[in-house]
């Protein structure tokens, strides 16, 4: 939407560093399902994970997606690592 370059560096562990500082990300809300398009693919993650440079910006694309919400980067990631990650984990260990 802005146009703007964001740059992440991120590591099993976390975020270790972004920019710019303002950077927010857009998720899709735990239950809700998303199709990019007509024969797309449907997907409750990646479809409508986007990253903005600012939270305006970010909250102006939402506005029209309902059932996504704009998380700051270090939320995603934990929000990640919880709902997907964590699980992957422990299904993996249990095999």
């Amino acid at each position: 939407m802005t146009g703007a370059t964001i740059r992440l560096r991120v590591t099993p562990s976390g975020v270790e560093d972004y920019t710019p500082a303002t950077a927010v990300v857009s998720v899709v809300l735990p239950g809700v399902s998303c199709t990019t398009d007509r024969t797309g693919p449907t997907s409750s993650v990646c479809s409508q994970m986007f990253f903005f440079a600012a939270r305006d910006a970010g909250e102006t694309w939402v506005a029209d997606h309902p059932g996504v919400a704009i998380l700051t980067v270090e939320e995603a990631f934990e929000f990640a690592r919880l709902r997907f990650i964590e699980p992957a984990r422990r299904a993996l260990s249990q095999a």
